[in-house]
C-alpha cells in the first residue's frame, strides 16, 4: 500500500450545557464493532500513545482511521477506530453485552513509586474533580441563558415562510435520494465538542472528500433543528446508513449529517461554530426571521447572549484547570510505567491489525 490512510476526527463524548454527556454507547454495537480491545489503566497519556503509535503506523500503511478524542484534553486519544476491519481500541467502559480482549496497563506500573506519591495522588485527584464540576455548573448556566435567548426571540421567527423553506429543501434532497426498500441505521457522535482549549471544532476531517455538502446558515433564533431531523428520517426511512453528530450546547439538535453511500453531508453554520468547508450550495435561514420583531426583542437577549458567553468562558477555564491538574496526576502514573511493555503491547496489536487489514483489502 503506497498511499496514506485518511484520518478521521471525533467526538464520542463531550461536556454540554446538560452535564458530560457520552455518545459511545449508541456507536460500541456488535453491529459494526467485529473485535474490541479494552485499554485498562490509570495512565490515560500512555495508552493515548499507544492508540495513537498504532493509528499513525497504519496511516502510513495507507490505513484509514478515526481517533475519538478526549473532550477534556483534545490532545488524548479516548479511542482507535479502523472502519475496513470494525475494529475498536477502547480506554472507556464498554456496553453489556460486548466482551473486549482486555489489555491491563496497569501490570507494568512500579507500585512502590505509586505508594510514595500517594498523599500528593489522593489530593491532585480531589482537586481536578472539584475543578470539573466547577466548569459543570458554569456549563448549566451558560445553557439556561441559551434557552432564555431562543426563548425571547422566538417570536420573531417567520413560521410560515421557515416552513415553506424547509419543504423546498426536503423537495430538493427527496429527488436525489434514492428508496433502498429497507430501514437504514444512524451513528451519533459529536463533531465538535467543549474542551479546555474552548470548542474544538473537528466537521473538516469528517466530511473530508465528500462531493456534495450543503451549509446551512442559522442564528440561535431561527435554526435547522426541524429541518436536520426531517433530513435524518428521510434518510434513515429510504434506507440509508447515516452519521449524525450533535450539539454539545444543545444536545437534542443535530449539527452534521453525512450520507457516506451519496457522498453527502449537511453541515451547519451558527454563533458557537463556523465550519472551515467550501460548500457545492449555501441555505440561509437567517432570511426567515422577521427583523422588526426582532428589534423590539433583542436588545434583553443580547444581554443574555453575552452572560451566556462569559460563563462558557469560565467554563472553558475551569475545564483548563482541570486538565493542568489531571496532567499532573497522570504524570504520577506515567512516570511509574515500564514502557518496555508497552512497547511489545503494541508490536503485539499492530502486527495482528495489519494482518486483518491486508487480508480485508485483498
Amino acid at each position: 500500500m503506497n498511499n496514506i490512510g485518511s484520518v478521521k476526527h471525533v467526538f464520542a463524548s463531550s461536556n454540554t450545557c446538560n452535564g458530560f454527556i457520552s455518545l459511545g454507547d449508541l456507536f460500541i454495537t456488535q453491529d459494526n464493532t467485529r473485535k474490541i480491545y479494552l485499554l485498562k489503566g490509570v495512565s490515560d497519556t500512555a495508552k493515548s500513545n499507544l492508540m495513537k503509535r498504532i493509528g499513525q503506523s497504519l496511516i502510513d500503511d495507507g490505513i484509514d482511521v478515526e481517533y475519538h478524542h478526549c473532550c477534556l484534553e483534545p490532545s488524548i486519544i479516548k479511542c482507535l477506530y479502523i472502519p475496513c476491519i470494525e475494529m475498536l481500541i477502547i480506554n472507556t467502559t464498554l456496553p453489556d453485552p460486548i466482551l473486549p480482549t482486555v489489555i491491563n496497563l496497569d501490570e507494568y506500573l512500579d507500585h512502590d513509586k505509586l505508594i510514595s506519591n500517594k498523599e500528593a495522588i489522593i489530593a491532585c485527584n480531589d482537586i481536578v474533580t472539584r475543578c470539573f464540576q466547577k466548569s459543570q455548573f458554569y456549563l448549566q448556566g451558560a445553557g439556561a441563558l441559551y434557552k432564555t435567548y431562543v426563548y425571547t426571540t422566538e417570536p420573531s421567527i417567520n413560521e410560515v415562510a421557515k416552513l415553506q423553506y424547509e419543504n423546498f429543501i426536503i423537495r430538493n434532497i427527496s429527488q436525489i435520494v434514492a428508496d433502498n426498500k429497507t430501514i437504514g441505521k444512524t451513528r451519533t457522535l459529536f463533531s465538535y465538542a467543549i474542551t479546555s482549549e474552548g470548542i474544538i471544532d473537528n466537521v473538516h476531517t469528517i466530511i473530508g472528500k465528500t462531493k456534495n455538502i450543503y451549509l446551512i446558515k442559522e442564528n440561535l433564533t431561527c435554526n435547522s433543528k426541524q429541518l436536520m431531523n426531517r433530513l435524518k428520517n428521510l434518510f434513515i426511512e429510504r434506507g440509508h446508513t447515516i452519521e449524525c453528530y450533535m450539539s454539545p450546547i444543545d444536545t437534542t439538535k443535530i449539527e452534521d449529517i453525512i450520507v457516506p453511500t451519496l457522498s453527502l453531508a449537511f453541515t451547519a453554520s451558527n454563533p458557537f461554530r463556523k465550519p472551515k468547508i467550501f460548500p457545492t450550495d449555501i441555505y440561509d435561514f437567517t432570511n426567515c426571521i422577521n427583523h422588526e420583531i426582532l428589534e423590539t426583542v433583542e436588545l434583553g437577549a443580547e444581554k443574555d447572549f453575552k452572560l451566556m458567553q462569559i460563563l462558557l468562558d469560565k467554563s472553558y477555564s475551569a475545564l483548563s484547570n482541570t486538565k493542568r491538574h489531571k496532567e499532573t496526576l497522570d504524570s504520577y502514573y506515567t512516570n511509574a510505567i515500564d514502557f518496555s511493555k508497552v512497547d511489545e503491547v503494541y508490536e503485539n496489536i499492530y502486527n495482528k491489525i495489519k494482518m486483518l487489514c491486508n487480508a480485508a483489502i485483498r
